[in-house]
């Protein structure tokens, strides 16, 4: 099975290990994934773009997802991310360009 772009983001910044564990069956794997992320985040690398590109996957299937402890430990990491001063070398519009806040956006809408 081919990974689709979004699990790409998301492995190329936390690892394979992490991506299978966000897309686990069992929701207490997804969170805990996502609590590990967000405790662990200065320690991850990527450029600034792929930061916040694999975040604003992580959270779009996060919104997504059945369980909503899921999507409030995502909440955690984008608040890492928000903290992390490797950001400000990133404009608002990196948030945008990659059209995963309107689809996040219209997740919540649907819920």
């Amino acid at each position: 099975e081919r990974p689709n772009d979004s699990s790409l983001r998301i492995e190329r910044v936390f690892g394979a290990f992490l991506s299978d564990a966000l897309g686990a069956k069992k929701w207490a794997h997804r969170e805990a994934a996502c609590t590990f992320i967000a405790n662990m985040f200065l320690h991850f690398e990527g450029s600034p773009a792929d930061l916040v590109s694999a975040v604003t996957s992580l959270l779009d299937r996060a919104a997504q997802d059945s369980v909503q402890k899921v999507f409030l430990a995502a909440l955690t990491v984008l608040s890492e991310l928000q903290d992390d001063s490797r950001l400000g070398e990133v404009g608002e519009q990196a948030f945008m360009d990659g059209g995963e806040v309107p689809s996040i956006a219209a997740t919540l809408v649907d819920k």
